[in-house]
């Protein structure tokens, strides 16, 4: 047990409650803020979302038949390569596809990679 100070009194909480809280807070928070406030646009009459920054265009390519989304594939304009452009599309597109309560089918290596450092997302992945 750790204990929480408040004012005028102590608390006992659950070490492991405290840190579950916060891995739920920042769970699907991985990108840098300066993509936080960009907007994800879905080009439906192209198959991909986008996402504009700094005059340059990044995209994520899907297929969508019912209820289930494959991402194929993961395009970031080289001016952004390393700057986190890449992490926050794919997590905007994650975010997309969860609210719209579709199931994953991620073909996309660049999606394969950034599921398995963040396991979390594997509740939207079609299971086998």
């Amino acid at each position: 047990m750790i204990t929480e100070v408040n004012p005028g009194f102590c608390k006992p909480i659950d070490k492991f409650d405290f840190l579950k809280n916060i891995w739920q807070v920042s769970k699907h928070n991985n990108m840098k803020p300066e993509f936080e406030n960009i907007a994800l646009h879905d080009n439906k009459a192209d198959n991909r979302f986008e996402m504009k920054f700094e005059n340059t265009l990044s995209l994520v390519e899907y297929e969508i038949d019912g209820d289930i989304i494959s991402l194929l594939h993961t395009e970031v304009d080289p001016a952004l390569e390393g700057r986190g452009a890449g992490t926050a599309i794919v997590e905007k597109v994650l975010e997309e596809i969860k609210n719209r309560s579709l199931q994953l089918i991620p073909l996309c290596p660049f999606v394969v990679a950034y599921i398995k450092r963040h396991p979390e997302w594997e509740e939207i992945i079609v299971p086998r």
